[in-house]
């Protein structure tokens, strides 16, 4: 589904991405780690296109992604949340789901004006597809709901719920459940187990919380000052040398080994 081919991203003499290379494949829950710094989210930032690469290949499901700009890759499929929640707070959770479907919403803007009978039409398409997934994620209930007035965790799902609304091949999540408690968490990754799972949906996510990667990822890929440093199972990962010198020092990794 995705391919990242000898990707690099030089800031003047800083190599925040130095000669990546790794594959996801279709239904596939992947991790992209590493410690602060290592470059985890300038990866994302090429593949979503906010960023040119200095050089390398991105293809994604058939396409080179860099014939794209950033407002295009949604388009073939591939769609993106981010740390901060994006979400509009004043508006309300149908509402916020509904901007995820924009690109397929037809209707010129004198049909919505004047509420034709084809912008009715599409609109109301566009709300039974929203309600039916609140529905299926158990948030059916909140429809009405400003999201401002809602949990930092429950918003988390709306951003989740609004992406999927774009029906997409691919989601890139960043750090999804940074900030969450316990049972937060626990909520997200069997979310995010059930839409992989249901879709056939393939999914690469950075996120700082260990257990939480671990436990839901198929496999896990290790960035360390631009470059991978480790690539494989979550279990493999967690007793890897390298990985573990990278995360706690060179003097902890010896006494670990």
């Amino acid at each position: 589904m995705l391919k990242v081919n000898q990707l690099s991203k030089h800031f003047g003499g800083l190599k925040a991405v130095n000669d990546v290379s790794f594959e996801v494949r279709a239904g596939e829950i992947v991790g992209l780690i590493g410690p602060n710094g290592a470059g985890k989210t300038t990866v994302f930032n090429l593949i979503s296109r906010f960023l040119a690469p200095t050089s390398g290949q991105i293809e994604f499901d058939g396409h080179h992604l860099f014939k794209y700009r950033a407002s295009q890759v949604v388009h073939l499929g591939l769609v993106r949340t981010f740390q901060n929640i994006g979400l509009f707070p004043y508006m309300s959770v149908l509402d916020n789901l509904l901007l995820g479907q924009h690109r397929d919403f037809h209707a010129g803007i004198f049909s919505i004006a004047l509420n034709l009978p084809k912008a009715r039409r599409e609109e109301a398409l566009r709300t039974d597809e929203a309600l039916k997934l609140l529905g299926s994620l158990g948030l059916a209930t909140l429809q009405s709901s400003l999201v401002s007035s809602l949990p930092y965790g429950t918003q988390k799902l709306i951003e989740i719920a609004r992406a999927l609304m774009a029906k997409p091949k691919m989601l890139l999540l960043d750090e999804p459940v940074a900030g969450m408690t316990s049972f937060e968490k626990e909520r997200i990754r069997k979310l995010i187990q059930k839409i992989s799972a249901d879709g056939q949906l393939s999914i690469l996510l950075i996120d700082h919380d260990m257990s939480f990667v671990m436990e839901l990822c198929d496999r896990v890929i290790v960035l360390s000052f631009g470059q991978i440093i480790a690539e494989g199972a979550p279990e493999e990962i967690q007793k890897n040398p390298a990985v573990i010198e990278a995360y706690l020092g060179e003097e902890a990794a010896v006494v670990e080994t």
